[in-house]
C-alpha cells in the first residue's frame, strides 16, 4: 500500500488492526487476568499462586497498550525502522531502571511494573511518530 501510495488504506488498515486487537486481545488478557490465581492452582501447587498478580500487572498493562503493537507494524511497513531504535532504547532504559528501583522492594510485583514499562515506553514513543508521518495519521 506504501509504494502504491495507498495512504488512505493504509490508515484504514492501521485503524482496522487495532480494533481487531482490542476486540480480540484484550477481553482475553483481562479474562486471564481476573483468572489467574485459579489458572496457576490448575497448572501447579499453591507455591505460585503470589505469582498471580504479577501476572495480573503484566497482562492489563499488555492489553491496555496493545495498539502500539499495530503501529509499530504500520511503522515497519514504511521503513521507518531508526523509531524502533529510539523505541527500543527507551523501553529497555525504562525496564532497566525501573526494575533497579523496584525489585529490591516489591519483589515479583516489582519485575511486573518493571517489564510492563517496556510497553508503556514503546507505545508513547511509537504513538508519537505516526502522528508525524501524514500516511499514518489518524486524524486527517
Amino acid at each position: 500500500m506504501y509504494g502504491r501510495g495507498e495512504y488512505d488504506a493504509m490508515r484504514y488498515t492501521v485503524f482496522k488492526g487495532i480494533e481487531i486487537m482490542a476486540a480480540l486481545y484484550v477481553p482475553v488478557a483481562l479474562l486471564v487476568a481476573s483468572l489467574s490465581q485459579y489458572i496457576l492452582l490448575f497448572l501447579s501447587n499453591g507455591e505460585y499462586l503470589p505469582a498471580s498478580y504479577p501476572v495480573m500487572i503484566v497482562l492489563v498493562v499488555g492489553s491496555i497498550f496493545v495498539s502500539g503493537n499495530v503501529f509499530a507494524v504500520a511503522l515497519q511497513n514504511v521503513s521507518k525502522t531508526n523509531i524502533f531504535i529510539i523505541s527500543l532504547s527507551a523501553a529497555l532504559i525504562s525496564n532497566f531502571i525501573l526494575s533497579f528501583l523496584l525489585i529490591p522492594s516489591m519483589h515479583l510485583i516489582g519485575a511486573a511494573i518493571g517489564f510492563s514499562s517496556i510497553n508503556i515506553a514503546s507505545f508513547f514513543i511509537i504513538l508519537y511518530y505516526p502522528k508525524n508521518i501524514p500516511y499514518l495519521n489518524m486524524r486527517d
